[in-house]
């Protein structure tokens, strides 16, 4: 997964290509309109463009997916002003969706891919901020522990992420997956 790119996929087919291009610039228009009313944007443009954000998972996930927004934000965060170092952890994050197989995992999988690459991103940024106040020595006993607690439950939050890939690529083998949540029942299948 690269960073946020406005080159969308066109379909493979060329014939519909005009139409593609011609629903991806409706989009656009649609954003910019809704992003310029704010909360007063009118609900029409709102069910039109979410009517064509399901029509084009591919804008979907390329500009509206969670996951990606909070694994940009993180990475702001922990990189700042270093553009070489954002370069070196955007590069290290594709490798990590291609290790992971992202682009041929099913929907599920690739939700608890996300968890996992930004648990991963919020774990170093962690152990980098203990490294760099240790070096520094100006940490109190109280300070530690705390830190001591957030690595921790970053760990805890990461290999719980692993795991759980691991559990459903293990079910999902075996001829599907049967989720109950909330006493309604989802089954997912390859």
């Amino acid at each position: 997964m690269s960073k946020k790119s406005t080159n969308l996929l066109p379909p493979d087919d060329p014939a519909s290509n005009n139409d593609y291009e011609a629903e991806l610039e409706n989009i656009r228009v649609l954003a910019r309109k809704i992003q310029a009313a704010g909360v007063n944007a009118n609900p029409t443009d709102l069910k039109a463009v979410r009517a064509a954000l399901v029509k084009h998972p591919e804008v979907c996930e390329r500009l509206g997916n969670m996951a990606t927004h909070t694994r940009e934000r993180l990475i702001t965060e922990m990189i700042k002003t270093d553009t070489f170092g954002n370069e070196l952890l955007q590069a290290e994050i594709e490798l990590m969706y291609r290790g992971l197989g992202y682009e041929a995992a099913p929907e599920l999988e690739r939700l608890v891919i996300h968890q996992i690459i930004n648990s991963y991103i919020l774990q170093n940024s962690q152990e980098n901020r203990y490294a760099g106040m240790l070096g520094a020595g100006d940490m109190s006993i109280e300070q530690a522990r705390f830190m001591e607690y957030r690595l921790a439950i970053g760990q805890k939050r990461f290999l719980r992420a692993v795991e759980t890939l691991a559990r459903v690529r293990k079910l999902a083998g075996l001829g599907g997956l049967q989720i109950n949540i909330g006493g309604q029942q989802l089954n997912v299948s390859k």
